[in-house]
């Protein structure tokens, strides 16, 4: 896994909770709330407390789309067991990969071999899924057996910097605010994931994930260079050196 990019908001720049609110639940030691409001600063994700609590880190920034893969760490805030001390501590506990898996979209889901992104757990079973796949459909993603994403086109039309994230019974469970770019494609607005209901830690940590996944994949669309006159000349003059139908041929 490729070093983590520096962000804006690290793990050592957030205040640990107090050492009389460590408890053993992981969201009341962040108290963060069962619902959790995150945002996305680079490679760190944060809950909108007083003062911003980080509960993820990524090996790189999904927003720039320049790795083949990602990892996501959870931050665990752990009291410091040395004698007289009552200190917060923090580490990072690795919990998933995402990538793209040509081989997984081409045998299991019949589609264009570069959409689907393959997660992988990184811990036991207990805490994390071994593997899933967040995959595209009719108007947005879904993750099978957790989550669908996405909205009918009226909501679209309404709601255009706004994707809602529901579990398979068609409960929303957290509302997406998609992040906007300037002309030069740099991001205006953190990323945001607004979660509704409350959710176990697995299921949780699957969701962020998810969410990085499915904002990797629509930064490297947002990031992509249009296509130059000479990328056109070489595609055009590799189509033809293999015995393909190029474009002149087609347009003739």
């Amino acid at each position: 896994m490729a070093a983590a990019n520096s962000s804006m908001l690290g793990v050592e720049d957030v205040k640990p909770p107090t050492y009389d609110d460590t408890v053993t639940d992981a969201r009341a030691q962040l108290n963060c709330g069962e619902t959790p409001k995150l945002f996305l600063d680079k490679t760190t994700i944060f809950a909108n407390t007083s003062p911003p609590r980080a509960l993820y880190e990524l090996s790189n920034a999904v927003t720039e789309a320049k790795s083949p893969i990602y990892g996501v760490q959870k931050v665990v805030y752990r009291v410091s067991q040395a004698t007289g001390s009552d200190s917060v501590r923090t580490k990072l506990d690795h919990i998933y990969d995402f990538t793209q898996d040509p081989l997984k979209g081409l045998e299991s889901f019949k589609m264009q071999t570069n959409d689907v992104v393959v997660i992988q757990g990184q811990k036991s079973s207990k805490r994390t899924y071994k593997e899933v796949h967040l995959m595209p459909g009719v108007g947005g993603w879904k993750v099978k057996d957790h989550f669908k994403v996405g909205d009918s086109p009226a909501h679209q039309l309404k709601h255009e910097n706004e994707v809602h994230w529901k579990n398979m019974s068609g409960e929303v469970v957290a509302v997406e605010t998609l992040p906007k770019r300037d002309k030069g494609k740099t991001l205006l607005n953190m990323p945001q994931l607004d979660v509704k209901v409350p959710m176990e830690d697995k299921e949780l940590d699957l969701l962020v994930t998810c969410w990085m996944a499915r904002l990797w994949r629509q930064s490297a669309d947002d990031t992509k260079k249009p296509m130059t006159w000479q990328d056109f000349k070489q595609i055009s003059k590799i189509a033809l050196s293999n015995n393909r139908p190029g474009v002149w041929m087609l347009a003739g």
